[in-house]
């Protein structure tokens, strides 16, 4: 990740929290005993072994295939320190954070395969919100450039690519009455509702149902 020229990774970013100058390496047994108990060896051994499946790298032919849009326009954490030894009860042996550019979700360094060409990932512009990324009109474009020339385009810069929402989202009382048929039974996979972008989009962004 050191080569990303977007978001270059300067070092590992988690540190060992007796001497921060050293990386602290999560899959290492010898240090397993910061983990809760909850968490076994063997599941240390199994999470590696995944890991090493995932960032394996896809044949030539494959590659040119594969693209990443990604944001680093919200804050993430993307540095941590592994205190050496955490609090009782607590679920993670991370004690201390440092925010970075992200998308509210990953950080912005981990938003690609380790081995893919630059020239093969966007960085958005102007789509920072993790939840609507994929609705946002310059994520679009975007897909439509790696669609038909099988190249990334340029970032938009001239305007500011605004968002596509398939149109206004539904109003609470559509949703509302949809969801009650759903739980008396009178709305089954045909109702057109269930695929309706509208109303999906007033239930997944503006958290309407709680």
């Amino acid at each position: 990740f050191a080569s990303d020229k977007k978001y270059p990774l300067e070092q590992y970013p988690m540190r060992d929290g007796d001497d921060p100058s050293k990386p602290a390496d999560p899959y290492d047994l010898s240090l397993a005993s910061r983990y809760p108990g909850a968490v076994k060896p063997n599941f240390l051994n199994a999470a590696e072994e995944a890991l090493e499946i995932v960032s394996a790298k896809l044949p030539q032919n494959l590659r040119k295939k594969i693209f990443n849009i990604r944001s680093g326009l919200e804050e993430m954490d993307i540095a941590q320190t592994w205190s050496s030894s955490p609090k009782p009860g607590k679920l993670s042996p991370i004690s201390r954070f440092t925010a970075g550019p992200g998308d509210g979700t990953v950080p912005a360094w981990s938003q690609r395969l380790i081995w893919l060409d630059d020239c093969r990932v966007y960085n958005t512009r102007y789509a920072s919100e993790h939840s609507s990324l994929p609705d946002h009109r310059e994520v679009h474009l975007a897909i439509e450039r790696v669609v038909s020339s099988g190249q990334i385009p340029k970032r938009v810069t001239k305007r500011k690519a605004d968002h596509n929402l398939f149109g206004r989202p539904a109003s609470l009382k559509r949703v509302d009455e949809f969801f009650v048929d759903v739980a008396a039974g009178s709305a089954d996979e045909t109702d057109k509702r269930f695929r309706d972008p509208a109303i999906w989009r007033r239930v997944v962004v503006d958290g309407c149902i709680g």
